[in-house]
């Protein structure tokens, strides 16, 4: 569980480097696209801070994987 949504995001693309370092080089390039590109993650952190989940859906030829993040209640001390 992160504790916001920049660090929700960071676990994202934590995971999708350990997707895209198991995939062939062809196969891992929509991956590293995605990774490289801000206006896919302020898209993303604007979708998770406004209490909505964020999903983002990786392809090859026979395999899919969908990353995603939602917001979580935080619990009142």
């Amino acid at each position: 569980m992160a504790g916001s949504p920049r660090l929700a995001l960071r676990w994202l693309h934590l995971r999708a480097r350990h997707i895209g370092d198991q995939l062939d080089p062809p196969a891992a390039r929509p991956l590293l696209a995605w990774l490289h590109d801000d206006r896919a993650h302020e898209h993303a952190l604007a979708v998770l801070a406004s209490g909505t989940p964020y999903m983002h859906t990786i392809r090859d030829d026979t395999t899919r994987y969908l990353l995603t993040a939602r917001p979580t209640p935080r619990p009142y001390p």
